[in-house]
């Protein structure tokens, strides 16, 4: 008798795009897991797959440029994070095509937390959409999402690979995909591609702005602001929108190598992205001591940056080759 599986898909960014790869393999291979939960990218894609859309998601993720994928990021004036994530819920409409947990091929959650409590959140019925959304807020970089009177953020924070939450099933093998096992390396320093070490490898990202409207502006300064004021704020609003998606540009490729390599600092975004690899890391090894997986599949993926998704050919079919790996070694498919 076939044993019942059960997914743990690991948080990663970008590096989540193996998981398409990953899910690929079962597919073919005629797996079908019994359950199936995921935190931050790792819900995103638990999500496309439990409702049969992974085959357009892999058309997309393996053409997608830097251009169009900033052009899913709605960028505000910091309050509560650097974007509003309007546009990142419209893309979770694109590519996740039903709205409850209810219509979804094969039962999943998706992994939050709570910001006020720091408690684990997980979401299982629903609205997907929100609950994915949920997932991936990613704090400070988008905004938290209200739900059932709780903030909640990231999952990463508390469970980065959901491990305990599979295992709370009715399976007999829990399968994790760690998005995150070689991001450090034997020194414990985050791994760097060959072309950050050399200080190569820059390209121009171009993303089309959709310049914020009126009311936007007025949201922010109040309803009763003259007019003269509003114009005012509202080009100054428009100019720093395209200069904060140019900045955006030069952080998220990795532009200003020759300043690193003369000794400056991280950027603000390689200063949060290496505090979340690091924090992620940790965490995943404290969890996996107190709630191992039976198996482990482990992308070659720590050397891609935050938002590296122009990077996805080649992170699907790693995630695929290692998949099959697994799948031949420990004979799940006989």
């Amino acid at each position: 008798m076939a044993k019942k599986i059960g997914l743990a898909l690991g948080a990663g960014s970008a590096r989540g795009l193996s998981l398409i790869g990953v899910l690929k393999a079962f597919r073919e291979s005629g797996i079908r897991p019994e359950f199936v939960a995921g935190t931050s990218i790792g819900s995103m894609m638990g999500a496309v797959y439990a409702a049969g859309n992974l085959d357009a998601v892999e058309e997309l993720m393996r053409h997608i440029t830097l251009g169009k994928m900033a052009n899913y990021l709605d960028f505000t004036i910091p309050r509560q994070a650097l974007m509003e994530g309007d546009k990142i819920m419209g893309l979770l409409h694109e590519i996740i095509p039903v709205s409850d947990f209810s219509e979804l091929d094969i039962p999943f959650s998706a992994v939050a937390c709570d910001i006020h409590t720091g408690q684990q959140v997980v979401l299982s019925s629903g609205d997907v959409h929100t609950a994915v959304r949920a997932s991936i807020s990613l704090p400070g970089i988008f905004m938290p999402v209200r739900h059932n009177d709780m903030w909640l953020v990231d999952g990463g924070l508390v469970n980065p690979v959901p491990v305990s939450v599979v295992r709370e099933q009715d399976v007999d093998l829990v399968i994790a995909v760690d998005l995150n096992n070689d991001v450090l390396d034997a020194n414990g320093r985050k791994k760097l591609k060959a072309s950050e070490k050399q200080g190569k490898g820059t390209k121009k990202i171009k993303a089309e702005s959709s310049p914020q409207e009126a009311s936007d502006v007025q949201a922010l300064v109040g309803k009763h602001t003259p007019n003269w004021i509003m114009g005012a704020l509202g080009s100054r609003f428009k100019s720093m929108e395209r200069s904060v998606k140019d900045t955006f540009g030069r952080w998220i490729d990795d532009e200003d190598k020759a300043e690193k390599a003369a000794g400056k600092g991280p950027s603000i975004f390689d200063a949060l992205a290496f505090s979340i690899d690091i924090m992620t890391v940790q965490i995943t090894r404290r969890n996996f001591e107190t709630h191992p997986a039976d198996l482990y599949i482990n992308p070659a993926v720590g050397h891609l940056g935050l938002f590296a998704y122009d990077e996805g050919g080649p992170t699907i079919d790693d995630g695929y080759e290692r998949a099959m790996r697994l799948i031949e070694q420990e004979k799940l498919a006989d």
